[in-house]
């Protein structure tokens, strides 16, 4: 039997082109450019980024339309969503990827207008709501009851994107979804690691007392009223102009035992963390945390730093389940005594961290993740590889 050869594929049909839309996001995030944009433009998409940024520009292999950083909120929620919606209209495309909660409007426009839109949902707004520092007291609730209800209508038939495995049970009105964690791009496990002279704790994300910023302050003291010589690294933005002035009289009186670096690269974030011997994340027990797992969790273990967090089984499931680390109560006095007992026991140390690098390569890893994303893209745009693409 002659075996018939299946047709070329035309090398002069048009690339299927999505453009994803974020007016909160730099355009360099990690999880916007180079897990989901990144991965989407190697399999043959033409990807194009709406995101504020100085300049245009290609990164990644990703094709960046820059958008104004607005710092007040009200005129990045007016001005901000106007001009993404302008610059989605101009760009056209075969997909829109939507990234925050201010853009469902926008989508709702794109999809009225014949579009097929997608919804990445990166929190459980209705949940974070509850906690948020710059709502006025006791209003969180109410705004989240009424956020969910306008939620529930703008996402009424859209595709969803879950950064959490616990968000769709809170969704069950959505019937077509994808689960695509935030884990770690897998060359953070082959990073070198180059420790502090002196025992250092480190934390990257956004710093708030939610966010467990106090436990980490008050374990520094504890440690340091021990007597024990410890450093503390502290990566990440403060948008509470209140609380930076507060920590900044509390870490000048903690001297340069701690530092408070702000926001900084994710390069040059990792580099911080490679230089230290734990990893910490002591989140306090709000709904949206105790739900979701920190990716700071998974980006200290592939760089191979055992791990203190916060004892919530979501958490402790990995830890425990990897050996890689300890999860202990979100409060300074716990804090200081997980990190006092790593301390001393370097061996024990050294094992956790390897332990951890190996179960981000094994699993906790954002390879399995991309593949999900490209089924969905798949599913909604009707082919496996994007018309145009030579593997």
């Amino acid at each position: 039997m002659t075996a018939v050869a299946p047709p070329r594929r035309s090398r002069s049909r048009r690339r299927k082109k999505v453009v994803h839309l974020t007016s909160v996001h730099p355009a360099t995030d990690v999880r916007i450019l180079l897990k989901e944009c990144r991965t989407l433009a190697r399999a043959g998409y033409d990807v194009v980024l709406v995101a504020p940024h100085p300049r245009a520009e290609t990164l990644e292999g990703v094709r960046i339309r820059p958008l104004r950083r607005w710092s007040w909120r009200p005129a990045r929620m007016t001005l901000g969503i106007a001009a993404v919606l302008r610059l989605a209209l101009a760009e056209g495309g075969d997909l829109f990827h939507l990234h925050d909660p201010e853009l469902l409007p926008v989508g709702a426009v794109l999809r009225a207008l014949g579009r097929t839109v997608v919804y990445d949902m990166h929190e459980n707004v209705p949940k974070a709501l509850t906690s948020k520092a710059w709502l006025p007291l006791g209003l969180g609730r109410d705004v989240s009851r009424l956020w969910r209800q306008a939620e529930s209508a703008l996402l009424c038939g859209m595709p969803v994107v879950f950064a959490e495995r616990s968000y769709p049970a809170d969704y069950p009105r959505v019937r077509h979804s994808a689960v695509v964690e935030n884990l770690p791009l897998p060359e953070l496990t082959r990073m070198q690691r180059q420790p502090n002279e002196v025992f250092t704790f480190v934390y990257v994300g956004s710093v708030a007392r939610a966010r467990g910023i106090d436990a980490m302050l008050d374990a520094v003291e504890r440690l340091r009223a021990e007597g024990r010589r410890v450093w503390f690294d502290c990566v990440g933005p403060i948008y509470d102009s209140a609380l930076a002035r507060e920590l900044e009289e509390r870490t000048a009186r903690l001297g340069d035992h701690v530092t408070l670096h702000g926001r900084l690269g994710s390069q040059e974030a990792m580099a911080v963390v490679a230089r230290g011997h734990v990893g910490v994340a002591l989140l306090q027990p709000r709904p949206n945390y105790v739900e979701s797992f920190p990716t700071k969790m998974f980006e200290y273990m592939a760089i191979g730093l055992p791990v203190v967090v916060s004892d919530f089984p979501l958490y402790r499931e990995v830890v425990e389940g990897s050996e890689c680390g300890l999860a202990v109560e979100p409060t300074g006095a716990h804090a200081a005594e997980a990190i006092g007992w790593l301390m001393d026991h370097p061996d024990e140390v050294a094992r956790m961290g390897a332990r951890g690098r190996t179960a981000v390569m094994d699993r906790y890893n954002w390879t399995t993740e991309g593949n999900k994303l490209l089924a969905l893209y798949e599913e909604l745009l009707g082919s496996s590889t994007p018309v145009g693409h030579q593997p």
